[in-house]
């Protein structure tokens, strides 16, 4: 392998670790909002399950109490899933490799400084 393959190949390393650290970064935000509704899913089933729980042993005048305090919580919940949402829309699977690799040489980069002073390679 000459020293041209062994720079396209390092080249090319870096870039694909460059996307696997975005892939991670990006998947690591998906994982935690997952983590997060599930989290706040289990508190609703559980809640629901205690305000059932609650009306078969409260009197009525306290369960409406109860009730109250629960349509609260509710709310609470549905405050707090709308920052959640807000926080993570803006991750999409949008990693792209954008370039080129010009492979040049010598000679043709002597015959470009002569006869093209001011283009870049």
């Amino acid at each position: 392998m000459n020293d041209a393959e062994k720079s396209v190949y390092t080249i090319l390393e870096d870039l694909v670790k460059q996307l696997h650290i975005i892939t991670d970064q990006k998947m690591c935000s998906v994982l935690s909002e997952e983590y997060e509704l599930k989290r706040q899913f289990n508190e609703i089933i559980w809640n629901e399950s205690f305000l059932y729980y609650l009306q078969t042993i409260l009197p009525p005048a306290d369960f409406m109490n109860a009730w109250l305090k629960h349509c609260q919580f509710r709310e609470q919940i549905e405050k707090n899933s709308k920052v959640v949402e807000e926080l993570h829309s803006l991750i999409f699977p949008d990693m792209r490799i954008k370039g080129n690799i010009n492979i040049v040489t010598e000679s043709s980069i002597q015959h470009d400084k002569i006869y093209h002073p001011n283009d870049k390679l």
